[in-house]
């Protein structure tokens, strides 16, 4: 979703092969942002060890301060989660603030975007307007 506002942000939830080489392609100035819950994989430590390694900063999201990516983390954010009972509650809240927030953000941008996607629709004859 957050693709929709700024294009450089990818979802590197895909294949092994896939992260890794989106990592490999991460331009300096470029974060990666994790959310991280247990159980912790061996594919998402690593994974943030190698953007770690080659110099990106990290942003992580997680439930827990024993969390084993914190120490490659240049900004943590612990999600509050209840005792008696699992929820995703809290997370998903989290990324509604932030979608929203870049979506304010980047609105005028994104706007300018759609109406050339339409436009170039109703050009193509791939759709009409009523």
């Amino acid at each position: 979703m957050l693709g929709e506002f700024y294009p450089k942000i990818r979802q590197l939830g895909h294949d092994t092969e896939v992260i890794y080489d989106r990592i490999l392609q991460f331009e300096k100035d470029e974060t990666l942002v994790v959310f991280a819950f247990e159980p912790y994989t061996n594919r998402i430590i690593e994974a943030v060890k190698l953007t770690y390694e080659l110099g990106n900063k990290i942003i992580l999201i997680t439930y827990h301060i024993s969390c084993p990516i914190i120490s490659y983390a240049s900004v943590t954010l612990k999600v509050e989660v209840s005792e008696e009972q699992f929820s995703v509650i809290p997370i998903i809240a989290l990324i509604d603030a932030i979608v929203i927030e870049i979506g304010k953000r980047s609105s005028e941008e994104s706007i300018k975007k759609l109406k050339r996607l339409e436009k170039t629709l109703i050009e193509k004859n791939i759709t009409f307007t009523y």
